[in-house]
């Protein structure tokens, strides 16, 4: 285990962070940013006792290179590339338990411009093309083409309007969201007025794939407003959200209906239409401290974990389109600057009619004006699952069971006492 940690942080330790490549053309009309990242991250997952469980703690270390090329000519056009190079050694039974270390986000694609050198069970080396978009600028209008990142809705914890790759609670590093392959249009309407039009290709060309949505929003008072329209993968979607403040104390919420399609093939079940919903606040009680919640409703989600195998079997919890099983949620989040260059943190994700819930402690280390390093960990409360036997695993005639037998066998306990506690290190390398 050891080793493993020392490769991550010696890899990243050798690119050299002297200081921002920055601006490298800044001619009167043209201007050219060269410049990237380099990050060291290094899981450990410490198992409960339980048969799909490793006996021992296992261990994932990766190393993730990041080139971006952004630039733009004149007032008219603009450009973002950025590719991802990342090389993941896996500690034994990461792949054999079918264990997902906190890691980075990542998002379909329907154009292929990802690659894989290696893809062994100990070691995976491969790359993304992340971003890959021009932009035209024309007044009140922005036109994009290509791999961009999109998102809508104001949730943190949960994010009901965000319907490309959103965000779970175990991705430690947020700072690129991953981009899909869209065209978007914005149009800005007088001083607060915008009306966007975004079409997406995920998975593959076809309706299962597409994704369509009108936005649009405005500022009313102290609140922004904004609505939603959209079809994605066959599901018709409309949604609202706001924000703004009352008072010293910061307000959102975002709400979507999900109409799913009548027809569907054999094998499917028709789902009934649901409905989500996130209320938040924000506040700063002092200089130094920072508090966030938020309150989350589904009606497409389950209040006994014995169903939890209905939710998992569905194709938008396969894809991370909807990561929770319950129906009630509640997110909270602090921070604190504990000197300038030092800060704390704390989350907690709570399913409160299981309940359990999942704590994320953190702490980030500014060490240079390129380089910073963040610890942290999830604690996961609440009931484990029932023990197994291997005996349970296989039938009267000596061959394993199917899937559906497992699901009757395997007894949930609770959602977040399904995960096994984590620590990480993160070193980030900026140039």
């Amino acid at each position: 285990m050891r080793a493993v940690l020392a490769s991550a942080v010696a890899a990243a330790l050798l690119v050299p962070a002297a200081a921002h490549a920055g601006r490298v053309v800044d001619a009167p009309d043209l201007k050219l940013d060269l410049g990237g990242d380099v990050k060291g991250l290094f899981d450990l997952v410490l198992p409960y006792e339980h048969l799909f469980m490793p006996d021992d703690p296992v261990g994932q270390a990766s190393v993730d290179l990041r080139l971006k090329l952004d630039g733009s000519y004149s007032n008219w056009i603009s450009w973002s590339f950025h590719h991802s190079a990342t090389a993941t050694i896996r500690g034994t039974g990461i792949a054999d338990f079918g264990i997902t270390p906190a890691t980075t986000a990542v998002a379909s694609e329907a154009i292929p411009l990802s690659w894989e050198a290696v893809d062994k069970p100990a070691f995976r080396l491969g790359g993304r093309l992340d971003r890959a978009s021009i932009s035209f600028h024309v007044p009140h209008v922005d036109v994009t083409l290509g791999r961009q990142p999109i998102s809508f809705g104001t949730g943190y914890f949960f994010t009901p309007m965000d319907l490309l790759a959103p965000y779970t609670p175990q991705i430690v590093d947020r700072e690129y969201k991953p981009g899909v392959d869209a065209l978007r249009i914005d149009a800005f309407i007088g001083m607060t007025g915008r009306i966007s039009a975004v079409a997406a290709v995920v998975d593959e060309m076809n309706m299962d794939g597409l994704v369509v949505a009108g936005h649009g929003g405005a500022t009313v008072g102290v609140f922004d407003v904004e609505g939603l329209v959209a079809l994605v993968r066959r599901d018709f979607v409309v949604g609202v959200s706001t924000q703004g403040s009352i008072g010293p104390v910061g307000v959102r919420g975002d709400l979507t209906v999900t109409v799913p399609p009548r027809e569907v093939e054999d094998d499917e079940e028709v789902e009934d239409p649901f409905v989500r919903v996130v209320l938040g606040a924000s506040i700063l009680p002092h200089s130094k401290v920072s508090l966030s919640g938020e309150v989350y409703f589904q009606s497409t989600g389950t209040r006994d974990p014995a169903d939890y195998d209905l939710v998992l079997s569905r194709d938008r919890f396969a894809r991370g389109e909807i990561w929770t099983m319950g129906k009630l949620y509640v997110g909270i989040s602090a921070s604190y600057e504990i000197v300038p260059i030092v800060h704390a943190s704390l989350f907690a994700t709570v399913n409160v009619l299981d309940p359990s819930a999942l704590i994320g402690p953190g702490l980030s280390w500014a060490v240079g004006n390129n380089t910073e390093l963040v610890v942290g960990g999830f604690v996961a409360l609440g009931k484990r699952p029932a023990e197994l036997e291997v005996s349970d695993l296989i039938t009267d005639d000596f061959f394993p069971i199917d899937e559906d037998e497992l699901y009757e066998v395997f007894e949930p306990g609770s959602e977040f006492g399904l995960m096994p506690h984590q620590a990480y290190v993160q070193l980030k390398l900026y140039f």
